[in-house]
């Protein structure tokens, strides 16, 4: 790790912001000047089998973008690139040689394919949305023909079901990327609450020595 020696200048950031805001896929790894321009990364259309998403889907947070952008101007100042950020590249193979493994990269945009000798390799892979098996498991015990969610993600079970499954984070289709932030949390639990509190008289009919005066 690189121990930053003191913050780059307010100048430095705020030129940073300003190339962020103007093109949301353009790198801040340059040191600001009046002479620099923004290049905008190519269309998903010119990287093949490349899936393009909604430009509203959750990414980084931007204090994490500014130290990343100070570590990078920093290193770059003091001649000490340690660090790279690679876009438009996957990883088209990896194999042990030695200690070492060496990845494959390949650039989208031309095709090529260099080597990237590693110590150590970490991935972050994300993860696949799906449905929670035991949620699948559920419903084909319960005879379900499809696994439906209603406004307040309660799981449909039908109209004489006293019980209530909720289901949240695997919701986007038809509740919109609010379904898998953290920030719209609160939100997402109090239409559950309310579809609860909704649903008393349901509860109170399946067992009556619940019901309150």
């Amino acid at each position: 790790m690189c121990r930053r020696a003191r913050r780059p200048s307010s100048c430095a950031r705020s030129a940073c912001r300003t190339t962020r805001r103007a093109s949301s896929s353009t790198s801040c790894s340059s040191p600001p000047s009046s002479t620099s321009s923004i290049t905008p990364r190519p269309t998903c259309a010119a990287a093949s089998s490349t899936k393009c998403t909604s430009p509203t889907t959750p990414g980084l947070a931007p204090p994490f973008l500014d130290d990343l952008y100070a570590m990078l101007y920093q290193q770059r100042m003091l001649g000490q690139e340690r660090s790279t950020v690679r876009s438009m590249t996957e990883v088209a193979g990896a194999r042990m040689d030695g200690d070492e493994v060496v990845l494959e990269l390949r650039d989208r945009k031309t095709g090529k394919i260099e080597p990237l000798r590693c110590d150590v390799v970490l991935l972050g892979t994300g993860y696949e949305q799906q449905m929670p098996a035991l949620v699948r498991d559920l419903a084909g015990r319960l005879g379900l023909d499809e696994i439906s969610v209603s406004r307040r993600y309660r799981l449909d079970l039908g109209e004489s079901a006293w019980g209530a499954v909720y289901l949240q984070g695997v919701n986007e289709q038809t509740h919109g990327i609010s379904d898998t932030l953290i920030s719209v949390l609160a939100h997402r639990s109090q239409d559950i609450v309310d579809d609860i509190l909704d649903r008393r008289h349901v509860t109170a009919g399946a067992f009556p020595e619940s019901r309150t005066a």
